[in-house]
């Protein structure tokens, strides 16, 4: 009985121990795999990592070998661009000036000549400017009476203002009459400047000059007596156009009245007379003619011209010219001035906006010409 008791208490001795045994076996193998899996999970990790570095580094590379070449062939295509402009720019400059070389006055000639036929000048002056029984010859006149007699004409020529004829174009119409051969010619035109249609011009010029001035200055009364002497002895088209001038004038349209002048001395160079050098050439004039009214209201704006008056209201004007000449001495009159400060006349007044009457430094299409601001046009 001991015996069967002891023996059981032996195997389950062992039992206990085998079960101890095999709980630290499994326990060590658990322990062993949780530290393999932590190396894989470890070594997966690295593996990882290395991978995204690869990745990310070739993904870098690949980028920016993309972004250089697409950044080389823009530059490239800019550089082509402005390259080819450059290019293109030189050579229309080239061809330009090679084009104006070949062309020159000759193009001018032939551009003046279409442009006479296309204007209708022929039905008054003949196929060859030779002149008929209405209108004058044209070969020998200057430079400056052709841009008079085109702007502000006398007798019943029509006007051909800016509107019409462009002072681009109105050069191309100067130099086919100015190259028109005189030959043939009994005398020149400008052997009789100072005498019959010539001086009725320069007064004419003078007085819209004279005019512009006295607006710029504020003078309207003067304003207005000018153009009434150029509406004394114009007629026709031009007429009509001094006729609108005075109504803008009464009725305050200053600017309107500005700009119908400036298109009138369109083209012409700007005068180097002063507003007191204008009134002496017209007073001068006056006197010639016998004018009492007009050569005394010029006198009279006029320093030291008492005297000179005074024998005009006599009715001497042989003693008044002396007397006139005698005052300009003492005078001491100069030229130019007033030309340089008066703001809308210059080479190309009249061919693109119409001036409010306010003063800038504008310059002319050729940079001849700068308009202070001196005076106000109100």
């Amino acid at each position: 009985m001991n015996n069967h008791i002891r023996s059981r208490q032996f195997w389950l001795i062992v039992l206990v121990i085998s079960a101890l045994l095999m709980s630290a076996v499994a326990v060590t193998v658990m322990a062993q795999d949780d530290e393999h899996d932590d190396e894989h999970a470890a070594e997966t990790v690295e593996h990882d990592a290395e991978h995204d570095d690869e990745h990310a580094a070739d993904h870098d590379a690949e980028h920016d070998d993309e972004h250089a070449d697409e950044h080389d062939a823009e530059h490239d295509d800019e550089h082509a661009a402005d390259h080819d402009a450059e290019h293109d720019d030189e050579h229309d400059d080239e061809h330009d000036a090679d084009h104006e070389a070949d062309h020159g006055d000759d193009g001018h000639v032939a551009d003046g000549r279409a442009l006479f036929v296309e204007l209708g000048c022929v039905a008054c002056h003949g196929e060859n400017a030779e002149g008929t029984e209405i209108a004058p010859p044209l070969a020998g006149l200057t430079d400056e009476r052709i841009r008079q007699q085109v702007r502000a004409p006398i007798n019943i020529m029509p006007v051909f203002g800016p509107d019409v004829l462009s002072n681009a174009e109105l050069d191309q119409l100067v130099t086919y009459l100015t190259g028109l051969p005189t030959e043939d010619l009994e005398h020149s035109h400008d052997e009789h400047a100072n005498a019959g249609p010539f001086r009725q011009q320069e007064k004419i010029i003078r007085r819209y000059w004279l005019a512009l001035f006295s607006l710029a200055e504020g003078d309207i009364d003067e304003a207005i007596f000018n153009i009434e002497q150029i509406d004394a002895v114009v007629i026709a088209q031009h007429k009509a156009k001094t006729q609108q001038i005075l109504l803008d004038l009464s009725d305050g349209n200053l600017p309107g009245a500005r700009a119908a002048i400036q298109e009138a001395l369109a083209g012409l160079p700007v005068t180097d007379e002063s507003s007191d050098d204008l009134r002496i050439q017209l007073a001068r004039f006056a006197l010639l003619e016998e004018d009492a009214d007009a050569a005394t209201h010029d006198l009279q704006q006029l320093t030291g011209m008492d005297d000179v008056i005074g024998l005009i209201e006599a009715g001497d004007f042989a003693a008044a010219q002396e007397a006139f000449d005698e005052a300009l001495v003492s005078l001491g009159a100069s030229l130019g001035g007033d030309a340089e400060h008066v703001h809308g006349v210059d080479d190309d007044h009249g061919d693109g906006d119409d001036h409010d009457g306010e003063h800038d430094d504008e310059h002319s299409d050729d940079g001849e010409h700068e308009h202070s601001d001196e005076h106000s046009d109100d």
